[in-house]
């Protein structure tokens, strides 16, 4: 429900609601949209005047089924069990309060109480409906309720205190909206879309989808809040038409039904058309359109013919085929409310796209790297491979050179040469094969050379975790022996403590006992002066009678009379004595406690510094 700063935002104007309009009575023929614009007028006139009946109603679009009662007063006590806190808003049917829970501490709920008393039991099945409702939904995002009663003839019942606001303080005024961003609105109208979900499974129509009826909650768990659907007031379950609407944000043929232009039946496609007109405010507030008193019945005659224009915005042009479906006239073109939710990806699909991008040139350009490094090493093998094909061509050139030049010195030796020739053909033939092998083997010693180059480096970096390890299982083993010192340290601390501990206690029962002793003697004193209390009275009613003892009365009567004196002396003696023992007794136990909490004190003290040691933190001094 609505938060405590809630209750001070000011009421929303009336002129977007309006009250269910009955349609011609039975024998009239059916109104189309072509009709003639008198007859249209007619029933402009009578809906104008159900709407001018029903403007009254505060934020909600249920109609007012009774006079709204002043807020019970802050303190009152709800079920013998809720005291109301705060007042937080009132709507056509009841009112909603903050209030506490007396059975479970520091637990709140939202109470909304009904205006109209239900005295019969028709009436009270009647006021149960909107319960009914609520209770036969389960999910998340689709407010639930937590108990029910009557107060004073009147239905309450709690539900969850949320932490939050509502989305249509997320995103502003009229005024001053701001626009959510499509990440912002994925996971709030995808949640809210799967209520709806839920609700249509056990065939519940929410028809007042808008921006105040859905609350972003703040709890744990649900980054940027959950979105939870609130007032259930005008729901309907499945055959039955809503009784009321929010213009602003009216399905086609829930406008329709209310200016009884056609007749249907109003199923969820008309909240899924509604929800998707609330996330296209919030993408682009500049596309909404406030609707003021004279225009409302334009608006339900526009909204029942004209399609919804869209967001202009460049960067939701990509969703305008979306939107033209959601917000398409005809039900039967609308997705269902899980449809809907699945198809609200859609806002985010630029952004997973372009990360999917970047996810795989992430992963490509290291690739791309290696490639390039793999062949630029290629390369610069073939060209040293070349350079020494290059020389040994030279060489064989130079040799080929000579035996021109012994050629022309001596045709004696052509045969010799010709033989030599042919010896050095077999010789390049060999040694290009020399050549061959040679670069296979420089491809083998170049991957050799790498598989070592990063063994060395495998080799150093394990070197280097194996020298860290058993640095770091030296300071471990110091730090262990440093621990258990303190641990013997602390133990016979503890057992110190414990030992001054029993001392305190034997002299605490002994001064116990001597404080039983004396009461036992204040006791037996008491007896005693009670019983010269009695002969002294026996003396006294004696005293007639024996006029010829009086001097031996006397005397035992002074004797009496001093016995008393000093047993009172000796009582305020021990009542004296039994004050210094209870000072002592209650000394001595502030020094147990002090002890204790010393011992406590040093105990934790003694545990943070060890690990603070342990992580290598100085800790502050305790005393």
């Amino acid at each position: 429900m609505k938060p405590k700063d809630d209750a001070e935002q000011p009421a929303r104007p009336a002129q977007s609601t309006l009250k269910a309009w009955q349609p011609p009575a039975a024998g009239t023929a059916a109104v189309s949209v072509e009709r003639p614009r008198l007859e249209q007028a007619e029933q402009a006139e009578q809906a104008e005047q159900a709407y001018l009946i029903a403007r009254s109603a505060a934020e909600t679009t249920t109609i007012v089924s009774a006079e709204p009662e002043a807020p019970l007063p802050v303190g009152s006590v709800v079920g013998q069990r809720y005291v109301l806190e705060q007042h937080i808003s009132s709507g056509g049917f009841g009112a909603v309060y903050r209030a506490s829970d007396r059975e479970i501490p520091h637990h709140h709920v939202a109470l909304k109480l009904l205006h109209r008393p239900s005295p019969s039991g028709a009436e009270r099945e009647a006021a149960l409906r909107e319960l009914m409702l609520i209770a036969s939904v389960s999910h998340p995002s689709v407010v639930q309720f937590k108990d029910y009663g009557w107060h004073e003839d009147r239905l309450w019942f709690a539900m969850p205190w949320y932490s939050g606001q509502t989305l249509d303080r997320t995103i502003g005024s009229e005024e001053g909206a701001v626009a959510m961003t499509r990440a912002e609105a994925r996971p709030i109208f995808t949640r809210i879309a799967q209520g709806l979900a839920a609700m249509h499974v056990v065939g519940v129509h929410h028809h007042d989808i808008k921006p105040e009826n859905i609350f972003v909650a703040e709890i744990a768990g649900f980054p940027g809040g959950l979105p939870v659907l609130l007032d259930l007031g005008i729901a309907t379950q499945r055959g039955e038409n809503p009784k009321g609407l929010t213009v602003e944000y009216a399905s086609p043929e829930t406008a329709a039904a209310m200016l009884g232009v056609v007749e249907q039946l109003i199923e969820g496609a008309a909240d899924v058309f509604s929800l998707a007109l609330v996330l296209r405010n919030a993408l682009d507030p500049s596309a909404a359109t406030p609707v003021q008193t004279d225009e409302v019945m334009p608006l339900l005659h526009q909204r029942s013919t004209v399609p919804v224009t869209l967001s202009e915005r460049r960067d939701l042009k990509y969703l305008e085929p979306y939107f033209r479906r959601w917000l398409s006239l005809d039900p039967a073109d609308r997705p269902s409310a899980a449809e809907f939710a699945d198809q609200l990806a859609v806002l985010t699909e630029p952004e997973e796209k372009r990360d999917a991008r970047l996810r795989l040139l992430k992963r490509i350009v290291p690739i791309v790297a290696i490639g390039l490094l793999l062949i630029s090493a290629l390369v610069f093998q073939v060209k040293r491979q070349k350079s020494a094909l290059h020389v040994q061509s030279r060489e064989l050139e130079q040799e080929r050179l000579t035996g021109e030049s012994l050629r022309k010195q001596s045709e004696t030796q052509l045969a010799e040469i010709e033989t030599q020739a042919a010896r050095l053909g077999n010789e390049r033939q060999q040694l290009e094969q020399t050549i061959s092998i040679a670069r296979r083997l420089n491809g083998r010693l170049a991957d050799a050379t790498k598989r070592a180059n990063a063994s060395e480096r495998r080799n150093a970096k394990l070197t280097d975790e194996r020298d860290a390890l058993s640095s770091r299982n030296q300071a471990l083993s110091a730090e262990r022996s440093a621990l258990l010192a303190e641990r013997d340290r602390l133990r016979e601390e503890a057992s110190r403590l414990g030992r001054e501990r029993e001392e305190l206690m034997r002299d605490r029962n002994r001064i116990s006992g001597d404080r039983d002793q004396a009461l036992a003697q204040r006791e037996a004193l008491d007896r005693q002066l009670a019983r010269v209390t009695s002969e002294r009275d026996s003396l006294a009613n004696a005293r007639t009678e024996w006029d010829a003892k009086l001097d031996l009365v006397t005397r035992r009567s002074d004797a009496a009379v001093q016995r008393q004196e000093q047993l009172e002396q000796q009582l305020s003696a021990l009542a004296q004595d039994n004050a210094k023992l209870r000072s002592d007794k209650k000394s001595l136990q502030q020094q147990v406690d002090e002890i204790e909490s010393r011992q406590k004190a040093a105990v934790r003290a003694r545990a943070v510094d060890a690990l603070a040691k342990k992580r290598g933190i100085t800790a502050p001094s305790v005393p």
